[in-house]
């Protein structure tokens, strides 16, 4: 069944080698309404188990209320529980809105830096404008620190010495994001 609103929700595992340390105000997560009930538990469920796969599994709190959260019968209220459950690990809230203007909010998650290592957060986005474009992270302290060889006796320096130190952050994008949003799909 499809929901009539074009309000889409869905989380993504953002592997990122460094987390940007912010000292912006986390606020709270606005709650998405509209949501289909069955989508989106399995999602979460997917999401759940490959954190558990990954070594940084969810709060044992968040556990306990999303699977009190899955026994809910009305949907709606349901959908919202699940929200509220996850809402405070998404490091950030992005929203689309149907002129596919995008909004970034702090979300609850605290932003750590792991250094030698890697996080996994989750992010909140609410899909109003029904994009499916592949999601691209970018950051000019995510740029490479060497290039690959040219074979070359005399190579050319091609990053510089002082741009190193700025260079500190590895992002990835796994690529079940995209597979989130086609299995959602657009709604109407």
């Amino acid at each position: 069944m499809r929901s009539e609103n074009t309000s889409r929700y869905f989380l993504a595992t953002l592997l990122i080698g460094v987390a940007l340390a912010s000292s912006a105000r986390a606020e709270p997560l606005p709650k998405v309404l509209n949501v289909e009930f069955q989508p989106l538990s399995a999602q979460i469920r997917r999401v759940a188990e490959s954190l558990e796969v990954l070594g940084q599994p969810l709060p044992a709190e968040a556990k306990a209320a999303l699977e009190k959260a899955y026994a809910i019968p009305n949907p709606a209220q349901a959908v919202r529980a699940l929200q509220e459950a996850l809402d405070p690990s998404c490091l950030i809230g992005v929203e689309i809105n149907p002129e596919s203007r995008v909004k970034a909010l702090q979300g609850e998650a605290k932003a750590v830096l792991t250094q030698q290592g890697w996080r996994v957060f989750l992010v909140k986005v609410q899909n109003d404008a029904g994009v499916t474009a592949e999601v691209v992270a970018s950051s000019p302290n995510a740029a490479p620190l060497y290039k690959p060889s040219t074979n070359s006796p005399s190579p050319k320096v091609t990053v510089p010495l002082s741009e190193i130190p700025q260079r500190w952050m590895d992002l990835v994008i796994k690529q079940f994001v995209a597979q989130i949003l086609l299995c959602l799909g657009r709604t109407r």
